[in-house]
């Protein structure tokens, strides 16, 4: 019978800084790994077992999702990484602390990125060395697909695409889907299937989607 989970990944080094973070790819803390596994304990106690794992292109969720795995048995699992579940892109925020930010942009440019969903941050520059066009990951998409900085819908646009073209034919062939993503797109998947959207989910927090209240327009199995 299919099942869905969603879990936030665990603590990452710029978690623990205090820096904002979107498409950096810092790996995970010792605390953070201790999360990620005390998350795949917890599943595993509750009976829970995958059949399939889609996560992002960051270490910071595969690591949280290898070790989660590696709590309920399923190391042999195929992990499925997409960068469309990829945190939003915090263009020339990235790496910055809070305060930082405010002292840059004042205090009312950082409530407004954090609180309006459609509020651009400022653009990272095309031939900063952070730009996804210089990472590997991303040679296979062309420059159009990769932003320089964007507002936390379109983040929850390409999640939400990621869900379509992926994460429901799993759940529609009777699969165990574990999500391990970030905050942002996640949110706007519970949002989408009616459960818990926009709140904020800790590091390495889980959600166990009950399919049965989702929506009908989700086109999960009845």
């Amino acid at each position: 019978m299919s099942a869905l989970v969603l879990v936030r990944h665990a603590e990452s080094q710029w978690n623990a800084r205090g820096l904002l973070t979107g498409w950096g790819d810092p790996p995970l803390t010792r605390r953070g790994r201790a999360q990620a596994a005390a998350a795949g304990r917890h599943l595993a106690a509750g009976g829970a077992g995958f059949d399939v794992v889609h996560t992002s292109a960051l270490s910071r969720a595969q690591e949280s999702a290898a070790l989660i795995c590696a709590a309920t048995g399923g190391t042999d699992l195929t992990i499925h990484s997409d960068w469309r579940l990829n945190e939003r892109h915090l263009g020339a925020l990235e790496g910055l602390s809070k305060a930082e930010v405010s002292q840059l942009f004042g205090n009312p440019a950082r409530r407004r990125w954090r609180d309006d969903p459609r509020a651009l941050p400022p653009p990272l520059d095309p031939g900063d060395p952070r730009h996804p066009r210089r990472d590997p990951r991303y040679a296979c998409l062309a420059d159009r697909q990769l932003p320089n900085g964007e507002d936390a819908d379109a983040a929850g646009r390409r999640a939400l695409a990621a869900w379509h073209d992926a994460i429901v034919a799993d759940l529609r062939a009777g699969r165990r889907v574990l999500v391990v993503a970030h905050q942002g797109p996640l949110g706007a998947l519970a949002g989408h299937l009616g459960s818990r959207g926009g709140t904020r989910m800790a590091n390495a927090e889980v959600l166990i989607v009950d399919l049965a209240l989702a929506p009908a327009c989700c086109g999960l199995p009845g």
